[in-house]
């Protein structure tokens, strides 16, 4: 009887499928890598039909995703993974997970003294916290390799979260982010996640991820609007393509992340849209992330069929969250891919409120 394929196995075969499907077939062998490099806590454990712990990170449990993004230079490749292995723990996910990025930092180009540096005020201890540390890896398009990691700010609770972010960039001497960000934040907005570079470059940026539970796309547009890049409409229009109406989206939230690299360049600032719970299935997906990538559509209708492995109409989740940002080339746009390791998502209905919405044009309240 033949034994069921351990993560590290499916992972290979699901990014060298990814990689072979956007025309990056001679860069497998550092996919592999890549993914080895940013998911050994978990790689040598075979799977189930359960998940061995609950990852928030996708809707069935599996403890990493993969991201496609399409750049000037040509598309580049993401691992995301949640550091856990047994006994599962959060505490040992997190002690795991320093030794991963302290791992890391003997690799050429990584450096990880900014985490050292504030790395203990997340340590979750007792907490109930969803995570305690994922790490990304990214293989840009000529084959370098880039690592980010990120920390949950809600790993002392979710009150404390905005003192650990301002604490954190002033540890950081990065004061000016919090000035900046802080009158952008609303009594409804969540602080969820605090991303580093693991770089030694001057202006290696720092994110801070804010979820937006409720809002419209109305809303989100005039909270970015401002911003470096960003001109009236232009992400009311993204959201609405995605999702096919302007909200509230209650479902799951939309999500900015705002990274800043130095006090004298303006912050990026990400709009990302969780496209599988505002489409039935994939299928639709992939039409409406298509109409944002102008001539690239066919490399993403290839990654996604190679990826998923199955009709696309007859689930949903795979092609999991879009992430859009201005730059100099118009717009950079990054799709994660959920690997479903455990479980396909059955297609989804339209909610009658949506509906509604979509026939009678409302808009919701401010923010």
């Amino acid at each position: 009887m033949l034994r069921p394929p351990t993560y590290r196995e499916f992972g290979h075969m699901k990014s060298q499928t990814l990689a072979r499907a956007v025309g990056l077939a001679e860069l497998t062998p550092e996919v592999t890598r890549l993914f080895d490099l940013v998911a050994p806590s978990f790689g040598a454990l075979e799977l189930g039909p359960m998940p061995r712990w609950a990852s928030t990170l996708t809707d069935d449990g599996t403890p990493f995703e993969l991201a496609l993004a399409f750049t000037a230079t040509g598309p580049s490749l993401r691992v995301l993974a949640e550091t856990r292995g047994a006994p599962f723990e959060l505490d040992d996910a997190w002690r795991a997970g320093v030794e991963l990025t302290r791992a890391l930092g003997a690799l050429p180009g990584v450096d990880i003294r900014r985490f050292e540096r504030v790395a203990t005020r997340f340590a979750p201890g007792r907490s109930s916290a969803s995570f305690a540390l994922m790490h990304a890896g990214t293989l840009g398009p000529g084959g370098a390799l880039a690592f980010e990691v990120l920390l949950n700010p809600r790993a002392s609770g979710t009150v404390r979260a905005p003192e650990l972010v301002r604490e954190t960039l002033a540890a950081l001497g990065a004061d000016y982010a919090w000035q900046e960000l802080a009158p952008k934040l609303h009594a409804t907005s969540e602080l969820i996640g605090v991303s580093l570079e693991l770089s030694a470059r001057p202006n290696a940026k720092v994110g801070i991820h804010v979820a937006h539970p409720r809002v419209s796309a109305s809303e989100i547009d005039a909270l970015v609007r401002d911003e470096s890049g960003y001109t009236p409409g232009l992400a009311r229009r993204w959201v609405e393509t995605l999702t096919g109406f302007d909200g509230p989206f209650d479902a799951s939230p939309l999500v900015t992340c705002h990274s800043f690299g130095s006090p004298h360049d303006a912050a990026e600032v990400t709009v990302e849209v969780p496209v599988r719970a505002y489409t039935v299935n994939d299928a639709e997906a992939l039409l409406r992330v298509s109409e944002l990538v102008g001539e690239r559509a066919p490399l993403l209708r290839n990654a996604v069929e190679a990826t998923a492995q199955r009709p696309l109409e007859m689930g949903r989740g795979l092609l999991s969250s879009v992430a859009l940002r201005p730059d100099a080339y118009g717009t950079r746009v990054s799709v994660c891919l959920a690997p479903e390791a455990h479980a396909i998502s059955s297609p989804r209905r339209p909610h009658v409120s949506e509906l509604f919405r979509r026939k009678h044009g409302l808009v919701t309240g401010a923010l």
